[in-house]
């Protein structure tokens, strides 16, 4: 698919982001059930609820190449209804105050933030939000873990090292500053015993010689099955999620009325951003998730009446 994508896209050069946006378009048709037969189905590629990325491929905001994109990829993708940018996109950015933004910054996220956060931030505002809202939750030496660790936890008797600010683990939670010096922390799970009750378990650490006990609670696989009602097949008053991924816009109230192709929710999902639209003027007669919620594919976001 992404081969077939890139040749209806032009063979574009391949560098970030295009070469991100072939992959989401690629994952995007493949959810969908689409195979290369349909690209030509102009009626069916235009009744897709594109993802952001590929709308702004389209676009050329992250550039045009030399000959321009195929017709008809722009056709399916901007449907007619999206102007294509003319020139260079750089050419439209008006001047960034970056003390403003730093402030602003600070004020938001509560805490310190450095050049590269700022830029980080005014490339790519969402993400950085998503990363921010994860380190408020998980706190701030999770970026500093090996990413083994980080991903997939520690075996019994597993030792990790890492640098981070800070002279000692609670110091560095506790008054985080990118900028102190660096100390070397060497930790080893030493025990994880057999449950106590209400999935209590109480883990020993040792963490650079300094026993440590910490009470966890273990997590069940079954948790994680999505609790939401999903949305029926084939039932048009049903919009469903088509990826699994994070609301984070819903922009509809129950008993609104809403016009064809007005945004209903936005779900977002490893930087891919699809944009939930109303197939045609109705009511919208239930909301189904709130903003944050986790959804899996096929989740039941909104309930319309026509």
């Amino acid at each position: 698919m992404y081969r077939d994508v890139n040749d209806w896209s032009g063979d574009v050069v391949k560098v970030t982001p295009s070469s991100k946006s072939i992959g989401d378009i690629s994952l995007f048709l493949l959810k969908q059930g689409i195979t290369v037969d349909d690209f030509d189905n102009m009626e069916r590629m235009q009744s897709l609820n594109w993802p952001q990325s590929a709308i702004e491929f389209a676009r050329g905001e992250m550039g045009m190449p030399h000959r321009g994109f195929p017709q008809k990829m722009r056709d399916a993708i901007l449907k007619g209804k999206i102007e294509p940018m003319v020139g260079r996109p750089g050419d439209t950015l008006g001047e960034e105050n970056f003390a403003k933004v730093k402030s602003e910054m600070e004020a938001e996220f509560q805490r310190e933030v450095t050049e590269e956060d700022v830029q980080a931030f005014l490339m790519y505002p969402a993400v950085f939000r998503g990363y921010m809202k994860h380190v408020n939750k998980a706190g701030p030496l999770t970026t500093y873990l090996p990413s083994p660790s980080f991903f997939y936890g520690m075996e019994v008797g597993e030792t990790i090292e890492f640098e981070a600010p800070g002279t000692s683990l609670l110091e560095a939670e506790a008054n985080f500053n990118a900028e102190a010096p660096p100390t070397k922390y060497t930790i080893e799970l030493v025990r994880a015993p057999a449950l106590e009750h209400d999935d209590i378990r109480a883990v020993e650490w040792s963490v650079n010689g300094v026993k440590h006990v910490v009470k966890m609670q273990d997590t069940p696989a079954d948790r994680k099955k999505y609790a939401g009602p999903m949305a029926k097949a084939g039932d048009k008053t049903n919009m469903g999620s088509s990826l699994p991924g994070i609301v984070t816009v819903v922009a509809v109230t129950e008993g609104q009325s809403v016009k064809k192709d007005d945004l209903l929710c936005t779900v977002v999902s490893m930087k891919m951003e699809v944009m939930v639209r109303a197939p045609e003027d109705c009511e919208v007669a239930q909301v189904c998730v709130v903003k944050e919620t986790e959804v899996v594919e096929g989740a039941l976001l909104v309930k319309l009446k026509f």
